[in-house]
């Protein structure tokens, strides 16, 4: 059984890529849980010792700044990846079978084979097969032309992709 895929992956797929990717990697969440439990902790300490507005708002309105500044240059680094990679903004033709993936663009073409992928991830708006730690295979929901369509590719990569590792 094969099923044909085509689309071009966008500017808010690839945001939805890397929230997922962020998400489901579980030493990100890790990080950002202990240093948001040290900030929240040493914050809480300071003000509890001096609990006046004025020491409040010094204490968290600069951790908020930092979050607010961090999360803009995240964003626009992510945002020029996205816009210098050419081949990103093409239209995909990707050939699922029990073999692999057959992916093609106008620059070229790649066969992955199932020993190629690391993992997937079922989210929201992706499916992401990731051939890589950070580089995966995307299938975006709205490539789908029905939701059949897109509940018999799912079942199908789980069938094929995660049963056969």
């Amino acid at each position: 059984m094969e099923y044909n895929i085509k689309g071009k992956i966008t500017l808010k797929d690839h945001k939805d890529f890397n929230k997922a990717h962020f998400f489901h990697d579980p030493i990100s969440l890790l990080v950002c849980g202990i240093l948001f439990c040290l900030i929240i902790f040493f914050n809480v300490k300071h003000i509890l010792h001096k609990p006046t507005l004025e020491n409040i708002l010094s204490t968290f309105v600069p951790v908020i700044v930092i979050f607010l500044l961090c999360y803009t240059v995240y964003a626009i680094s992510r945002n020029r990846r996205y816009n210098s990679d050419n081949t990103l903004k093409e239209e995909l033709s990707m050939t699922l079978s029990e073999n692999g993936i057959a992916v093609a663009s106008q620059r070229g073409s790649y066969n992955y084979k199932i020993e190629d992928f690391r993992k997937i991830v079922f989210d929201k708006k992706l499916i992401a097969i990731y051939i890589s730690t950070k580089s995966a295979i995307l299938i975006p929901r709205h490539f789908f032309s029905s939701k059949e369509e897109e509940k018999e590719v799912e079942a199908f990569i789980k069938e094929n992709y995660i049963q056969a590792k």
